[in-house]
């Protein structure tokens, strides 16, 4: 697991580099910050690849919710290139895949690794708010007593 972390770590460098006002601690305190910061930004890549697996499942594919808050459309704008995201040859309703999405948006306008970290954070929630309507809408078996 630390090869992994090691070799993905340097792929978003978010974290500043140590100033060089720190030259009054040791070389080793230096180095063990250095160290640090790059495990921390690893960390951020583990879990930005896992919101990304949570969000588009096993296949990659979004629900029209998720794809809408992910990009932040509304239903009309949405409608007119859905077809531009939908996965090819998807039997029944269409599905949207995570990659074309980032694609459409880097296409737009190059977006950083933060701002997909937070779309990933509203598509999940929106993924959340599905569930639930769709909950709300499924009849509840209700509970039968009967007097004894």
């Amino acid at each position: 697991m630390e090869e992994s972390l090691v070799g993905r770590g340097n792929a978003l460098k978010q974290l500043p580099p140590i100033p060089a006002q720190m030259g009054f601690l040791a070389p080793e305190v230096i180095a063990y910050f250095q160290e640090l910061s790059g495990i921390v930004v690893a960390v951020q890549q583990e879990l930005l690849d896992m919101k990304v697996l949570t969000v588009g499942g096993a296949d990659g594919t979004l629900s029209r919710y998720q794809a809408m808050e992910f990009l932040g459309l509304k239903h009309a704008k949405f409608n007119l290139i859905k077809e531009q995201l939908t996965k090819a040859g998807s039997p029944g309703r269409p599905r949207y895949t995570l990659q074309s999405c980032m694609a459409w948006l880097q296409q737009k306008k190059p977006i950083s690794q933060v701002d997909m970290a937070r779309r990933l954070d509203h598509a999940l929630l929106a993924g959340n708010k599905e569930s639930q309507r769709a909950s709300l809408r499924r009849p509840q078996p209700h509970a039968v007593f009967s007097a004894q």
